[in-house]
């Protein structure tokens, strides 16, 4: 859809805070985060992104020695050890199977800070609060939304990878770990990614099987999926009497052009070939492919 102009009473408009006006070279990670914070509980999602990306840029440094999570899947999150740095790359160790490999430093999505960890998970979810809330309203194009989607799933990964280095004990869950499996579980759902989105709330509720926010939310996912599947079987019912439709309108069509044009004994012959895959089956495949292709990527 286009831009839409609106006119609103003077009432509503609102100066703009004194650090979006004057930013500080010098300010701390907190600080920026603190900024953010003020503009997400505004409503202003957008203005917010950049002060937690900087908080984020500012907390992670990329040092031998240093903890760094490095997405080595789309949705998959590992931490590793730098061993050793060299120019552009890294050479890091796995922590979890100990593999050794040479990593790029700009693949490196964050340096987890031994002091501010707290204030990277803290960062991590509201980056992502604001990602879910501007991909409610920003529609256009289609493709847009799923990329912020994206990106709250990456955050929250982070988060909860981040968290898991820091758990003592299987059982030492913090509400850090169910607000980002939540928040995961949304993003993922928004993506039509039903299965990851139902194992992220099942293992909220493993954690805390009293989790009132848990439980409503598999209730309403599982309304939602119920909602996709019978969409589904909707598509799928008409595109098969489309295709029925149309392949008994080519057989007519053979049909009759084989009484008027051929033999009787040539007649049986391409009456029998008719019924192989004509022109109106591949092009009923294609658009299955290309409905279904559409659907996924929106």
């Amino acid at each position: 859809t286009d831009e839409e102009e609106v006119t609103v009473t003077e009432s509503l408009l609102q100066h703009l805070r004194p650090f979006e006006t004057t930013p500080s070279d010098s300010a701390s990670p907190s600080d920026w985060k603190d900024c953010g914070d003020i503009l997400l509980k505004l409503g202003d999602a957008s203005s917010a992104i950049p002060y937690y990306e900087r908080a984020l840029k500012l907390s992670s440094r990329v040092q031998i020695g240093s903890t760094v999570l490095i997405a080595k899947k789309s949705d998959t999150i590992l931490a590793a050890e730098v061993d050793c740095m060299e120019e552009g790359t890294a050479d890091i160790t796995f922590v979890e199977s100990g593999e050794e490999t040479v990593a790029k430093i700009k693949d490196i999505r964050l340096a987890v800070s031994l002091k501010e960890s707290n204030l990277q998970v803290r960062v991590l979810l509201n980056l992502a609060r604001c990602l879910l809330q501007i991909a409610e309203f920003d529609k256009y194009p289609l493709s847009r939304p799923s990329s912020y989607r994206q990106s709250a799933v990456l955050a929250c990964s982070l988060a909860y990878t981040l968290l898991q280095q820091e758990q003592d004990e299987e059982d030492d869950v913090s509400t850090f770990h169910i607000s980002s499996l939540l928040l995961r579980s949304k993003a993922q759902a928004g993506r039509a990614k039903w299965q990851a989105s139902m194992n992220d709330v099942d293992q909220v509720l493993k954690y805390k099987p009293e989790s009132k926010e848990g439980r409503k939310w598999r209730k309403e996912l599982q309304g939602l999926i119920a909602q996709q599947d019978l969409a589904n079987k909707k598509l799928v019912k008409g595109m098969c009497q489309w295709i029925k439709t149309a392949t008994n309108e080519g057989d007519e069509d053979a049909v009759s052009e084989n009484a008027v044009a051929a033999p009787k004994a040539i007649q049986k012959e391409k009456r029998t070939d008719s019924h192989s895959w004509p022109p109106n089956w591949i092009t009923a495949v294609i658009v299955i492919f290309v409905a279904m292709w559409v659907y996924q990527s929106i």
